[in-house]
């Protein structure tokens, strides 16, 4: 059997089990707490190969619901992962000013 998750108790999984059962079937947040809960019957290599997500992200999941509930499963805005920096947008302006000249 495969690695379990830490932060997963019985009394995270039953707070799992009642959020899903007021959400019904559909959404990301029923989607990610179904996750969470087949984490009751199967290690987190399995789960995170049926689903296709990687294991990191459901622990973060794990993690978020056990902290923040139900409002710790939804979306969140994400860094742009190639960002420029304050000074490499300040070399293109000065770049940008020499060719204008």
């Amino acid at each position: 059997m495969g690695r379990k998750v830490k932060d997963i108790d019985a009394d995270l999984l039953l707070k799992a089990d009642e959020a899903f059962e007021g959400l019904g079937l559909s959404g990301r947040i029923a989607w990610r707490l179904q996750a969470i809960r087949s984490l009751r019957h199967h290690s987190l290599n399995v789960v995170s190969s049926v689903i296709g997500i990687d294991r990191s992200r459901i622990k973060a999941w794990v993690k978020r619901f056990s902290e923040e509930g139900l409002a710790g499963l939804e979306d969140r805005p994400r860094k742009p992962k190639n960002g420029l920096t304050r000074d490499a947008i300040t070399q293109a302006e000065i770049s940008i000013g020499h060719l204008r000249n």
